[in-house]
């Protein structure tokens, strides 16, 4: 197949399309979980805003007894990872076609997007 063969654009967009409706369902799923558990506990929904789990022990044994705060936490890892994943699956895409000018563009947003994370995380930064 060339380039610039559409059948290329249409199996690229297919596996991108494919990545963010899972990540978009497992977004769904972590806070509807979270949700569902802040009811049946009748507990009002966590304020996690700047707070950090400190130990993985402590997150998974909030996890495996139902807690709310750690389903809100993996839905937003999820929605945060469900966008940078779906760029660096079309830079493997990209790179695997030997496509290196979109491959550039793609890591060069990856680089966007992560620079955006640790920016936020570093320094706090809230929007609104």
């Amino acid at each position: 197949m060339r380039e610039d063969d559409p059948r290329i654009a249409r199996l690229l967009n297919k596996k991108v399309s494919l990545f963010l409706t899972l990540g978009t369902w497992a977004t769904v799923f972590f806070y509807v979980a979270g949700i569902v558990m802040c009811l049946i506990q009748n507990v009002p929904p966590p304020n996690v805003a700047g707070q950090y789990y400190h130990s993985a022990g402590a997150f998974l044994n909030d996890l495996v007894h139902f807690s709310p705060e750690p389903y809100f936490y993996l839905g937003a890892v999820s929605l945060i990872i469900t966008p940078l994943g779906s760029v660096v699956l079309s830079i493997g895409f990209f790179l695997r076609r030997k496509n290196y000018r979109f491959a550039v563009v793609s890591a060069i947003v990856t680089l966007i997007l992560l620079c955006s994370m640790i920016v936020g995380s570093l320094f706090k930064v809230k929007v609104g």
